[in-house]
């Protein structure tokens, strides 16, 4: 991710109330169920909108046992846990 432009820096907080019905699901047919919070899935955009750093905050559930590949953004850095 990059960096925020400098008159960003010291921006005050802009805390958004997400209600979990206000958040889209995308269903990939391989038993992974995919909840997006901000960005986009197939299509799917999430409810957090106008961020500082483009970023796309996933939430993925799957059977334990599942295998599965998924495509991301070249320039994307990704956390999972």
């Amino acid at each position: 991710m990059g960096k925020p432009a400098i008159h960003h820096k010291m921006m005050g907080p802009r805390y958004r109330e997400i209600k979990q019905e206000q958040i889209p699901q995308v269903s990939t047919g391989k038993g992974i169920l995919i909840r997006v919070i901000s960005g986009e899935v197939e299509g799917i955009k999430g409810p957090v909108k106008d961020l500082v750093i483009d970023t796309e905050y996933l939430e993925l559930q799957w059977h334990p046992i599942q295998n599965s590949n998924t495509e991301s953004r070249k320039d994307t850095k990704l956390l999972l846990m």
